[in-house]
């Protein structure tokens, strides 16, 4: 047999892909976390096949079943077949990408920094007390970080009614909310200034305070368009109960989508608002990870994202509000990508604490 027969020969196998060494046995793991040890035979379309190790029998997966780490891995592999990778996304336009990109990280690091000391200035009116300024325009640099309008005003009637919880508070020695005065219609605080009070209101510590973290979540109401502060001795009260603003047609987050200065962090709690009553905590799936390096895109909701899972110690829910608490009590720089699954459309957000 002469030797022009044996190169036709590979010739024909290689093009028929019989020459090919077989791939390796390896994990593939499912969106919702199954394993499943299998070699890739094929892939074409939106469907791949794999042989099973346990029964050496054939499976047809689609891709969106399988994590982000088994696409790239099939795509690596169309390519070394010489065939285009299957498309993780659909083509978009450049004015989508721009939209998506602005969703992700709505405004770069020196905007964030340039709108806290705009707020923080923010001139004042002339009839207002200078303490009470500056706590609402504390309260407006949370609003603002938290992706919620932050032009809420002091309203004279309202800095009255907290005055009034505050000192009800001074005289019964501590903070309720049953005292009478307006204590039913502030958030209170002990021991901290009238401008500390807000960082107190927005950390939210305490066993009392853990499940609903409320007094956060009245802060952060995006409707509020009106407050008023008080304060008594070692007392404080925060008017909370306006409601004259807009609603949020998307949720929000504290810590904010996008980038977040570290320092405004505060408490070793998170929360996740929707724009109705979030469902019971069991039902709920909350993931946070740690992202590795600054993400161009935000990961697709099936996919493992390439990061550092972290523990969730709790989870708990009170109206819209889905309140979280991370491993650790302190927070480093760097990207971590909350994932709420469970209440309705899944929920993802991108925070970059610098």
């Amino acid at each position: 047999m002469s030797r022009h027969w044996f190169v036709a020969l590979a010739v024909c196998l290689l093009s028929s892909g019989m020459c090919r060494a077989e791939e390796p046995f390896r994990v593939f793991t499912s969106v919702d976390g199954k394993p499943l040890e299998a070699r890739l035979v094929k892939a074409e379309g939106d469907d791949v096949t794999l042989v099973k190790r346990s029964d050496n029998r054939e499976v047809v997966i689609p891709l969106e079943k399988l994590s982000f780490a088994d696409i790239a891995y099939i795509g690596l592999w169309q390519e070394k077949q010489g065939a285009a990778p299957p498309p993780k996304t659909p083509p978009t336009s450049a004015a989508a990408e721009t939209a998506a990109k602005e969703a992700l990280f709505p405004r770069p690091r020196d905007e964030v920094r340039s709108k806290i000391r705009e707020i923080m200035n923010r001139d004042r009116p002339k009839e207002l007390d200078k303490t009470v300024h500056e706590a609402v325009c504390r309260l407006n640099v949370y609003r603002f970080l938290s992706g919620v309008p932050d032009d809420v005003e002091a309203d004279p009637q309202m800095i009255i009614e907290a005055k009034d919880a505050a000192e009800a508070c001074a005289a019964a020695g501590r903070i309720a909310h049953d005292l009478g005065h307006s204590t039913n219609k502030c958030n209170l605080s002990q021991g901290a200034s009238m401008v500390g009070s807000v960082d107190n209101y927005i950390g939210d510590g305490g066993d009392n305070n853990r499940e609903a973290r409320g007094h956060r979540r009245w802060c952060l109401n995006p409707a509020m368009k009106k407050t008023g502060f008080g304060s008594k001795s070692e007392f404080s009260a925060m008017w909370s109960l306006d409601g004259s603003g807009p609603k949020m047609n998307r949720p929000w987050s504290y810590p904010g989508r996008g980038y977040y200065p570290l320092e405004w962090l505060k408490g070793n709690s998170w929360s996740v608002y929707l724009t109705s009553p979030a469902p019971p905590a069991a039902s709920l799936k909350v993931r946070l990870w740690k992202l590795h390096g600054h993400p161009a895109t935000e990961p697709p909701v099936a996919a493992e994202p390439s990061g550092k899972a972290m523990e969730i110690h709790a989870v708990f829910n009170y109206d819209n509000a889905i309140n979280f608490e991370p491993e650790g009590k302190a927070f480093s720089r760097g990207a971590y990508l909350i994932r709420i699954e469970g209440a309705g459309e899944p929920v993802q957000i991108v925070t970059e604490l610098y």
